[in-house]
């Protein structure tokens, strides 16, 4: 009965009643995997319909590797969270820890990871070898990282690194000579004071 609901809310477009339909069909006692599958894909699928991403995510996380195989179920769990102003870097990291095989998602994830972090320039390193392949990618990345805290120990590691030419390297690579240069001027600065003594 509750199935058919659903269904036909579906083709009315009618997201209260596929919500409520689905509620109801998991009330049932001794529901099988499949019909719970079913009544948590349409709640959470007319849940995201209208910007409900806390009940999305909430529904999402009930679904089996059946329905949602257990890496697309990370990459939609962490997405939902986001969305839902919840921390999604838990799912995020099991994602890139997991057995996904998609190098363009796993680059995505990893640089929103990096984006996320309280600690950029660890994070870089850590997830690095998710888009060392794209060399844009690494060098706006390594310029994202360096930027949020400048310092020389990692302007050394990144200025190892095969990167694009491009805005992004040139400003690292202006970051390492002003950096260079300030040395150079500081010891004579210094060999200057020594010999005036």
């Amino acid at each position: 009965y509750y199935r058919n609901r659903i269904i036909l809310a579906e083709k009315s477009k009618d997201m209260g009643l596929i919500k409520n339909s689905a509620k109801s069909l998991l009330a049932i006692p001794g529901l099988s995997q499949k019909n719970q599958d079913f009544a948590n894909e349409r709640f959470a699928w007319a849940s995201e319909m209208t910007l409900d991403f806390s009940g999305a995510l909430s529904a999402s996380k009930q679904l089996s590797v059946h329905a949602l195989p257990t890496n697309k179920k990370l990459l939609k769990l962490g997405i939902l969270s986001e969305l839902a102003g919840q921390d999604p870097r838990p799912y995020f990291e099991a994602y890139l820890s997991g057995s996904a095989k998609d190098p363009e998602s796993q680059k995505t994830v990893a640089i929103k990871l990096l984006h996320l972090s309280k600690n950029a320039q660890n994070d870089f390193i850590r997830y690095q070898h998710f888009y060392i392949g794209d060399l844009e990618a690494t060098s706006r990345e390594a310029l994202f990282a360096y930027a949020q805290k400048p310092n020389k120990a990692f302007l050394a590691k990144v200025s190892k690194l095969k990167m694009k030419a491009s805005g992004a390297k040139q400003i690292l690579e202006r970051e390492i000579l002003l950096d260079e240069f300030t040395s150079i001027l500081s010891n004579q600065k210094a060999a200057g004071k020594n010999t005036l003594q």
